[in-house]
């Protein structure tokens, strides 16, 4: 599987998720459902969740297989900060894909609920410690891109002289 692949159905599992869960939660606060009121498994909202989440468990199960194999250079040297990302980015999709199968069945088990506090816990972790973990290349890397974009081609060129020099 080429590693490009790897890394955007990691990336886009997580911001489908995202953005089901910005969605899911918009619905609610303005009305269009009840909050917490589960929907069928057709609805728009809860498809883009369940395909994204099912994206990013693939995504992030290849990657620990490819680390734990070390068959890529780019893979060979993992620190301890990118096993835990890698981790933490697995759970959170697969407690909440475990979260969907609960709540579509007819008794939810009682640890049901503590797989919900799980899942919340390190999605949040997630968010809070997003600056400092490999999410921090997703904002770094799109204002350097911006930053490049905005140097005159000339200057480029020149490899970053100005006439003024």
């Amino acid at each position: 599987m080429r590693q490009w692949v790897v890394h955007i159905s990691i990336m886009w599992g997580f911001l489908g998720l995202l953005a089901a869960t910005v969605l899911d939660y918009t619905t609610a606060l303005i009305g269009v459902k009840p909050i917490g009121t589960p929907v069928p498994l057709w609805d728009p909202i809860r498809l883009l969740g369940t395909i994204a989440g099912v994206v990013l468990v693939y995504g992030t199960t290849v990657v620990f297989i490819k680390r734990l194999r070390k068959t890529e250079v780019s893979l060979q040297n993992s620190h301890t900060s990118d096993w835990a990302f890698l981790s933490l980015m697995w759970l959170a999709g697969a407690s909440g894909l475990i979260l969907e199968i609960f709540l579509y069945t007819p008794i939810t088990p009682a640890w049901g609920y503590s797989t919900m506090i799980f899942h919340v816990a390190v999605a949040m972790t997630l968010v809070l410690m997003a600056p400092f973990t490999k999410f921090a290349h997703a904002m770094y890397r799109t204002v350097a891109l911006y930053a490049h974009a905005l140097k005159p081609v000339h200057e480029r060129e020149l490899g970053g002289a100005t006439s003024g020099d």
